[in-house]
């Protein structure tokens, strides 16, 4: 069962008694963005931009 499934998909499977076992969701860890010191450059070098023309320092 995907994200994607609709509602009519679950009550089949509910119907059917076939246990759904959904993964874990991922641990959220908040993360703010500090700006660098006057004079000095950040650069994004751990490959998080996925729009390689955004992938610019």
């Amino acid at each position: 069962m995907t994200a994607n499934s609709s509602m009519t998909d679950f009550a089949i499977l509910k119907f059917f008694k076939i246990n759904l076992h959904h993964p874990k969701a991922p641990k959220i860890l908040e993360v703010f963005w500090h700006p660098p010191l006057q004079g000095w450059i950040k650069c994004n070098t751990d490959g998080s931009a996925n729009n390689t023309q955004a992938a610019l320092c």
